[in-house]
């Protein structure tokens, strides 16, 4: 594997494991305001929620996005 092949690998899995790190907090912060989550990493034909929370009645659907 060349050099640029490895790092383009290694960056991309160093952007999944702070994904999910991520989500991993926003849903703890959700989770200790008293809204559960409902789901995690919902997959549809259409594409991925990252989180689904539960407010009373309703669901709140949460799109997790990470600043660098």
């Amino acid at each position: 594997m060349n050099p640029s092949a490895e790092t383009r690998r290694n960056r991309g899995a160093m952007s999944c494991h702070a994904g999910l790190s991520a989500e991993e907090c926003i849903s703890k912060d959700h989770e200790r305001s008293g809204f559960p989550i409902a789901q995690r990493c919902w997959r549809g034909k259409r594409g991925e929620i990252d989180l689904i929370v539960q407010d009373g009645d309703g669901l709140v659907f949460v799109e997790v996005k990470q600043q660098t």
